[in-house]
């Protein structure tokens, strides 16, 4: 199985850190204005499995009807081998409502005011 190659060296992971330290020294933390920053790096580490990141993505849930994740990382099969949907106070999954396909990372309590994301994985 092929491993991610992420070092916080990579030219991918500092472009989205000198795009984070310039909306804050605006301070500007909301997710549309970081979206963009996290977008251009999971885009590009996808690109190391030949995963494209396809934005909104759909999920048909059988009994609750359409939602869509901010993004998924998607295989040329049309397999989602991950998906993004950021962290905030207005988070829609608990783990009772989530998709099976979908695993509930628990949020936690940061001091920090720098914006957060995480791409869960299909299981």
């Amino acid at each position: 199985m092929q491993q991610l190659n992420l070092k916080p060296t990579h030219k991918l992971v500092k472009s989205y850190y000198e795009a984070l330290g310039q909306f804050g020294q605006l301070d500007i933390d909301h997710e549309g204005a970081v979206r963009g920053a996290f977008q251009n790096l999971l885009a590009g580490y996808g690109r190391q499995f030949d995963w494209t990141l396809v934005a909104e993505w759909p999920i048909q849930r059988p009994k609750a009807g359409l939602i869509k994740v901010d993004g998924a990382l998607v295989d040329t099969f049309r397999l989602a081998r991950g998906f993004w949907e950021p962290r905030t106070s207005t988070t829609i999954w608990t783990r009772k409502s989530a998709p099976s396909s979908i695993r509930v990372i628990q949020r936690t309590t940061s001091s920090s005011r720098r914006p957060s994301a995480r791409c869960s994985t299909v299981e």
